[in-house]
């Protein structure tokens, strides 16, 4: 009998959520699959149904953060090409920045642990991951010196985003999130030196 697939994606949440929870105390490399199992309420050979190893449950509950970010920018993307368009789009009330402070509102303990606990630059390697089908059409229409240059300023800007969020949870959230997402929005909009001059100029 086949299972449900509201069943089967419980289970591998249910699954995530152990692995969380023992990787908030522990490094990912003492981790064993038993561990997680047991502490999900299951048994080995379920936790293999769903996952190869410690591994995949942490690649899972990164590629599922992603996957939520990037049904939010792609439906604000929508709505600026039907704005353009002249069309309307069936819209809530959010803004982008509302709608990803409410993204990390929901996910604020997964995040917590992610940026204190993970040492490899999973998350840079994701965005880049979804970033690049988008821009290669761009990219690749460009003369050569230019598309290289190109590929700089993408990985500046990457880099800078997750620089300003490490820092912000290793500060303990000193900022609200709405405080540094407008900062990330004004660096975007303004750039660092722009804003520097700015706060010189104040504080002469």
């Amino acid at each position: 009998m086949q299972k449900k697939p509201e069943l089967t994606e419980q289970t591998k949440r249910n699954l995530a959520e152990a692995f969380l929870n023992i990787y908030d105390e522990k490094d990912i490399s003492r981790i064993s699959v038993k561990e997680i199992a047991e502490h999900a309420g299951y048994n080995r050979s379920t936790f293999y149904s769903y996952f190869d190893n410690v591994q995949d449950v942490l690649d899972y509950v990164v590629d599922s953060l992603f996957e939520q970010a990037k049904k939010i920018g792609e439906f604000h993307m929508e709505h600026k090409e039907c704005s353009a368009a002249g069309r309307t789009a069936d819209l809530t009330d959010l803004s982008p920045d509302e709608d990803f402070v409410r993204f990390y509102k929901e996910n604020s303990k997964v995040l917590t642990i992610m940026f204190h606990k993970v040492r490899t630059p999973i998350f840079t390697q994701r965005l880049r991951e979804w970033i690049q089908p988008e821009c290669e059409q761009f990219l690749n229409s460009l003369p050569e010196k230019e598309r290289l240059e190109m590929t700089y300023v993408l990985e500046y800007h990457i880099s800078g985003l997750f620089a300003i969020l490490a820092k912000w949870y290793k500060e303990e959230k000193n900022l609200t999130i709405n405080e540094v997402w407008n900062l990330i929005a004004r660096i975007n909009n303004q750039g660092t030196l722009s804003i520097m001059r700015e706060v010189l100029m104040k504080n002469k």
